[in-house]
């Protein structure tokens, strides 16, 4: 039984996190609206993935379970 993912796999979301690091603040005052907008920024990423999963599923002109 294939697995099938919906969303982001773990991966891309660690590279996605990984390349929003590197423009972490230096300054610790603007650490918190950093990490706030990071973290919405990864959830809007994954929702658009998880609707973009959700399209294709429910697509009609591809095969079943494709």
């Amino acid at each position: 039984m294939a697995v099938v993912q919906i969303g982001m796999s773990r991966r891309d979301l660690e590279y996605e996190l990984q390349w929003k690091l590197r423009r972490a603040p230096s300054d610790p005052a603007r650490l918190q609206d950093f990490m706030n907008e990071l973290l919405v920024h990864l959830i809007d990423m994954n929702n658009q993935a998880i609707a973009a999963s959700l399209a294709d599923r429910d697509r009609k002109d591809l095969p079943e379970g494709g």
